[in-house]
């Protein structure tokens, strides 16, 4: 797996285990629908919550929250 990949991935397991502490339930990881893909599908208090992880090692490419589009919602 290439490095970036592998980087992204972990960002991912600490998303799922801080939502996990905070009393989310992780209903789906990776979840796929044809090219589409949701990182995590989590529910708490009986709500369905979409998370979009976006892992950075700095900001010289712009905040995580940046990468966040209209497109990816």
């Amino acid at each position: 797996m290439a490095e970036h990949n592998e980087f992204g991935k972990e960002g991912e397991e600490e998303a799922a285990a801080y939502l996990i502490d905070k009393g989310y339930s992780i209903r789906h990881r990776n979840w796929h629908c044809g090219k589409k893909e949701l990182d995590i599908v989590a529910e708490y208090r009986n709500e369905l919550i979409v998370i979009e992880v976006k892992t950075r090692k700095n900001t010289r490419f712009g905040n995580p929250e940046d990468a966040v589009t209209d497109k990816k919602i």
